[in-house]
């Protein structure tokens, strides 16, 4: 069998693994540039090209100004490409009266696999009491969330979060920046069951996989790319060839997602 280094470099499916992006965006966004359209018939021409099963997006237009509409046009993508596309359902806890409304209107759609919440947009603490009716629905219905977070202090935030919610599951996004995010973030996420960290991250100094499997067990982290704002190769092409046992990348590729979510 070929190291995973290998079958990336030559341009081989990876053994042993289904590859699955839990981090991902679709559709047109008002911040930045995006050289390529993030429709949904793109992304799941860039999953062809990697090798890549499926993805796990969120609207942009959902969790930067409307989620309502964000979420339809998602829904439209887990239509027309089932099984390649996923969704969180993104939801805005200012707008408290409307969550579990959306979240029933999605109940049925086995493509939405968990919830999305942006602290950035929203300017709404993890551990505020507007979040709860979402969190409690999610534990209900085992629909793990995804929280943007960025470095170790908004990560331990969500872990105080956590602990209050021991039911639901919670995945920090984006913490994996810089040695000292690093090293403080350990413990905490190695000690709570319902605590996960995603790889999706702009840029990264060398070495920063290596770094992040020396302090947080590789079962906690969940492949993810950014993808449809930034190119998802980075991440794999990082994580493939990651100085990192072999088992130690299949479960960061795939099977703590498949897992996790239950696909």
């Amino acid at each position: 069998m070929m190291k995973v280094w290998e079958n990336v470099k030559y341009g081989l499916p990876i053994e042993g693994v289904r590859i699955i992006d839990t981090h991902g965006h679709c559709g047109p966004y008002s911040d930045f540039y995006i050289p390529r359209e993030a429709s949904h018939d793109v992304i799941v021409e860039l999953l062809d090209n990697l090798g890549v099963e499926c993805t796990f997006l969120s609207a942009n237009v959902a969790f930067k100004s409307d989620f309502v509409r964000g979420n339809a046009y998602l829904a439209e993508g887990i239509e027309k490409h089932p099984g390649r596309i996923y969704g969180y359902i993104c939801l805005n806890p200012v707008y408290g009266d409307e969550m579990i409304p959306e979240l029933e209107k999605y109940k049925n759609n086995p493509g939405f696999k968990g919830i999305k919440f942006h602290i950035s947009i929203n300017k709404t603490p993890f551990s505020s009491y507007k979040y709860e009716p979402a969190y409690k629905y999610a534990a209900e219905n085992n629909l793990p969330i995804l929280h943007h977070t960025y470095g170790a202090d908004p990560l331990l935030s969500l872990a105080a979060a956590a602990k209050q919610y021991p039911d639901t599951t919670f995945i920090a996004a984006h913490s994996e920046v810089g040695i000292d995010s690093v090293e403080k973030i350990g413990d905490v996420v190695n000690s709570l069951d319902n605590l996960y960290i995603d790889t999706a991250l702009a840029g990264a100094s060398e070495g920063s996989i290596e770094l992040l499997c020396k302090y947080v067990d590789t079962k906690k982290i969940l492949f993810g790319t950014d993808g449809g704002f930034y190119s998802p190769n980075f991440t794999l092409g990082r994580i493939a060839m990651a100085d990192i046992d072999d088992e130690k990348k299949l479960d960061i590729l795939g099977r703590n997602a498949e897992k996790l979510f239950g696909i």
